[in-house]
This record gives structure tokens, C-alpha cells and sequence, in this order.
């Protein structure tokens, strides 16, 4: 069983609780002409995260994972139900946790599964989480490419989406090779995994008592560019 995969792409969005809702509705028009007027902000978060992605097929299936609705919405509905009125529909849908992997996939017209993962408010273990469900599809061989997002509003606004794009396909544009090995250390990173992918760091990620995966930039360092 071929247990080499390839790290395609990486994004991250990041924006405060004082970047509103409207300026985020805006760039997802101006920049990827995108009507996000009903779209919660988890949602477009998370879009803005995944879109500037180049995927090589339709049929690649989606990881998400999101520690909660979003906190925005929620908190909206039940203020009309304590005030009892009648919750807006909109507000109830996109209240739903899958509300992010529902949009992208339809966003980007994926034709392959979409999965979405209740996760942590802690980024090592939720990068854990999806990373286990996505290379399992990949070696199992019900996918080519896996893309994975992690995406978190938090309560008082702040938003912080991460997105990665792996592949089982060796193709020039690679970023970096990725092997699931048995566990020879239990070496554990510091730090954003998505900002460490980005600086081109070598990582060991540990994701079970017996198996871990490292991610190795030393085979094609020669090439690297900046993005």
C-alpha cells in the first residue's frame, strides 16, 4: 500500500471581530464575483480560505472541520426565541455545523464527498482529526486529492480559517512530499501547522499511539518560491 502523498497547496484567512460581515461580503464578490448575502461568517471565512486554491479535479473530496456553528448566528436565533419570535430561516440554516462544507462544495462544484468534522478549539488536535480522515480516503483509494479546511469563529468575532490540498499524485508543482509512517519519535511541533507548512519547515505530527505523519520540504528545497 503506497503510503506517499504530496502537499499541493496551503491558505490561510485570518480577519478580527472589527472587520464586519459586509467588508468580508465584499471581497468575496470583488475578488471571486461570489453573493455571500445570506452566508454566515464561519462560512465565508472559510471560503475565503479554500478559493484561492488551485484543484486539479472536480472530484476531490472535502475535509472540513469547525468547532461549532457559528457563534454569530447562533447567538442571533436564540435572541428572536428569547424575545419569542420566530427564528429566520436563513439564520437557522446556516446555524447548521455543516453550513461550511455544504457552501464550498457547491461553491467550488465538487463532485466528490464532503465531510464535515465537529473538532476542538485546538488546532493540533483538529489538524489531527481531519488529516486521519482524509489520508485514510487517499489510501484507501476512494479519492486523488483530498482538500481540508479548519476554520474557527470565535465568540468575540475573530475568525481563523486554514486550508490544505494533498494529493496522491507526484506532480511538479508539488510542495512538499508527505509520508505515513509508524511512529519513530514522539517529536511533536510548536506552533500554526498551516504557518510552519508555509515557512517550508520540516514536521513530524504525530496522530495516534502508532502512526504519524511527516511532512518533508528536503527533496525539492532547491526550487522553493515564494508565495
Amino acid at each position: 500500500m503506497n503510503n506517499i502523498f504530496y502537499l499541493m497547496d496551503t491558505a490561510q484567512f485570518r480577519c478580527a471581530a472589527k472587520t464586519d460581515n459586509q467588508e468580508l461580503k465584499k471581497i468575496l464578490k470583488q475578488q471571486f464575483n461570489i453573493d455571500a448575502r445570506r452566508i454566515n461568517r464561519l462560512t465565508m471565512a472559510s471560503l475565503l480560505a479554500v478559493l484561492p486554491l488551485s484543484l486539479p479535479d472536480k472530484k476531490t473530496h472535502l475535509y472540513t472541520g469547525t468547532a461549532f456553528s457559528s457563534p454569530e448566528k447562533f447567538n442571533q436565533q436564540m435572541d428572536r426565541l428569547f424575545h419569542k419570535e420566530i427564528p429566520k430561516p436563513f439564520d437557522f440554516i446556516y446555524n447548521i455545523a455543516n453550513a461550511p462544507a455544504f457552501e464550498i462544495a457547491k461553491t467550488l462544484a465538487l463532485q466528490g464527498n464532503a465531510l464535515n468534522c465537529v473538532v476542538p478549539y485546538d488546532e493540533y488536535t483538529a489538524w489531527q482529526q481531519i488529516l486521519t480522515m482524509a489520508m485514510s480516503d487517499l489510501l484507501q483509494g476512494y479519492t486523488q486529492n483530498a482538500l481540508m479546511c479548519l476554520a474557527y469563529e470565535y465568540v468575540n468575532g475573530d475568525c481563523d480559517a486554514q486550508s490544505l490540498l494533498l494529493s496522491k499524485n507526484n506532480q511538479p508543482h508539488k510542495i512538499a512530499d508527505i509520508r505515513l509512517v509508524e511512529n519513530k519519535n514522539k517529536i511533536d511541533f510548536s506552533g500554526s501547522l498551516i504557518e510552519l507548512l508555509q515557512h517550508k519547515h520540516n514536521i513530524v505530527l504525530p496522530i495516534n499511539e502508532k502512526y504519524q505523519i511527516e511532512f518533508n520540504f528536503h527533496l525539492n528545497r532547491h526550487c522553493e518560491t515564494t508565495k
